[in-house]
């Protein structure tokens, strides 16, 4: 899968903006997550036509736009299920760009993990992996 991120300085409705580039696109947003950093905000997106949100999101003067592989998993739902992924990754030597949960509920949570190197990354979590 591949994640879209979107920085933009000194736009704090940096995801109303990208939600209706979307709309306007006819372009289905699948997940989305946004953060403001004092003067930066970003917003994180995935969409089942992500080569057509890339050509939308580039248009944008304002917006600094990378799109990247993303691995879904599915963990247990549970105090410390995270850190054990996270150091599953750190013991391997690969550092994580990103990572943040997609869905959480009956007892499991998707986690969408962004790596330095993709094709080691998939070894790592074969067994858990869902996309």
């Amino acid at each position: 899968m591949k994640q879209i991120t979107i920085l933009s300085q000194n736009k704090k409705d940096l995801i109303a903006d990208v939600t209706q580039l979307m709309a306007v696109a006819d372009i289905d947003i699948d997940s989305i997550t946004g953060r403001n950093f004092g003067d930066q905000s970003i917003v994180t997106l995935t969409t089942k036509d992500d080569a057509e949100a890339f050509k939308v999101l580039q248009r944008h003067q304002d917006f600094q736009v990378m799109s990247e592989n993303a691995l879904i998993v599915r963990i247990n739902d549970e105090r410390g299920a995270l850190a054990k992924l996270s150091r599953r990754f750190s013991d391997s030597g690969i550092n994580i760009r990103s990572i943040r949960f997609v869905e959480r509920h009956d007892g499991y949570a998707l986690v969408a993990i962004s790596t330095e190197r993709t094709d080691e990354a998939l070894k790592i979590v074969k067994d858990i992996l869902v996309s």
